[in-house]
């Protein structure tokens, strides 16, 4: 084998492989910092209604309503979520 070979595919092989591991840190962090805003939004959500009757109610109102509408995501493809009424 040629020696410089060697170099010419090593050295960039060497920095996709930055490049990728930096991709799936990034993405991990993206996806934990959406994860935990939901968890956030669920959680004071479920803080304001204090009994099932309450959750009732308010899905039969018109916000209600909206809310479960614009709560209605769909996945698209590479990990992105596209919401169904087209917001």
């Amino acid at each position: 084998m040629d020696p410089m070979v060697i170099p010419i595919v090593v050295t960039p092989t060497f920095f996709a492989l930055i490049g990728w591991v930096t991709w799936v840190i990034v993405e991990t962090r993206r996806k934990q910092n959406t994860a935990k805003a939901q968890a956030d939004v669920q959680t004071k959500f479920l803080d304001k209604l204090g009994s099932s009757r309450e959750l009732i109610d308010f899905s039969g109102s018109e916000g209600g309503k909206k809310s479960w509408s614009r709560s209605a995501w769909k996945r698209q493809g590479w990990g992105r979520w596209k919401s169904s009424s087209g917001c």
